[in-house]
């Protein structure tokens, strides 16, 4: 079907000289006037995400300038949601010109901040990937990313900036050589076939998608205590208790320095047991939710953590502490998110490998 949009737009070029095959989104938001020096001074648009994907159209233009390398580049950017995990798609759109062969777009790169402004992350243009025209035959060159705040022991994702680049502009992307897929269509001989290198542009319109890979990821109005407990991806804030003097993200740093400290010496045993002993406290931990959810909350007693113990037996401590205290404070979205944080752990142990 791709291949038949493309077989429609080339019969209707006959007797035409030039075509563009970029269609203009019914709303594309209008880049506000600024020249920044930093990040910091960018006009961030915050971004509201609950259960649908959001779709946003930008344009990026010289209107709107942050200073990179001595130079003022186009620029946009974004306030990302605080909590979940979703996905991030930045879209460019592929313009036509002369008969199809001529092709140009906007070569964005993606740059995640932290509250500092500082990059966490880059997603280079060399990441761009090539989406063919659908039936309406509009053509894309994409980023795609997918963040998830839900692990604190990540540095949380709060901006994002898309811009271009000198690096970004000599990346070549091929795109669709209309020539060859009308001859496809058509059941013709296929001509020579020539590759057709998209021109990168300074400025251009680009399309954010953001999806919520969660299907309760946010409610718009609190709503009314569930009878069951309703998974919310969310950070757990550090609640005030005197037995609570360990936090859960320290008890996991110390514990990837032990796990870190047997790999160094090869002891690659001791390191293999520590992870296998965080996915048997997952499942003791999912055990005891089960056990103590719905209980009268006076009869749960919070365990006092020892700080002076291995990591092992402080990791357990800590969590088996934390998840009662949650539930003795009616947080039962909270203890299910402190025991996702232990998937988390052992995301990271693997990655000491």
């Amino acid at each position: 079907m791709k291949r038949i949009a493309l077989a429609v737009a080339l019969l209707s070029l006959v007797g035409c000289s030039s075509v563009s095959t970029v269609t203009t989104p019914s709303s594309v938001s209008s880049q506000p006037a600024f020249a920044a020096t930093s990040f910091g001074q960018l006009p961030f648009q915050s971004i509201e995400l609950f259960d649908k994907t959001v779709e946003l159209n930008q344009m990026v233009s010289q209107q709107g300038t942050v200073l990179m390398d001595g130079q003022a580049t186009a620029v946009a950017g974004w306030k990302l949601p605080e909590f979940g995990t979703y996905r991030i798609r930045v879209k460019s759109q592929v313009s036509r010109t002369g008969l199809g062969d001529d092709a140009s777009a906007f070569f964005p790169e993606a740059l995640l901040l932290d509250n500092n402004f500082e990059v966490v992350r880059k997603i280079p243009a060399s990441q761009l990937k090539y989406i063919d025209p659908n039936l309406i035959g509009e053509e894309y060159i994409a980023l795609e990313y997918v963040i998830d705040n839900r692990d604190s022991l990540q540095q949380p994702i709060d901006y994002l900036v898309v811009m271009t680049s000198a690096e970004a502009k000599r990346e070549k992307v091929e795109v669709a050589n209309p020539r060859v897929e009308y001859a496809k269509v058509r059941g013709h001989v296929l001509p020579a076939e020539e590759v057709i290198l998209a021109e990168p542009l300074e400025q251009g319109e680009i399309a954010l998608e953001v999806e919520p890979l969660l299907s309760s990821f946010v409610t718009l109005q609190p709503a009314a205590q569930p009878q069951t407990p309703k998974y919310v991806p969310t950070a757990i804030p550090q609640q005030a208790s005197a037995e609570l003097t360990v936090t859960p993200v320290q008890a996991s740093q110390l514990y990837l320095k032990q796990v870190q400290t047997y790999i160094a010496d090869k002891d690659i045993k001791s390191a293999m047991a520590l992870r296998q002993n965080v996915k048997e406290l997952s499942t003791k931990l999912q055990a005891e939710f089960s056990r103590l959810y719905g209980q009268n909350t006076d009869v749960l007693k919070v365990p006092a953590i020892n700080k002076e113990q291995s990591a092992e037996r402080l990791l357990t401590d800590t969590f088996q502490s934390h998840l009662v205290f949650m539930l003795k404070q009616e947080n039962p979205q909270q203890a299910l998110a402190l025991i996702d944080q232990l998937d988390n752990l052992t995301g990271h142990i693997d990655a000491l490998f």
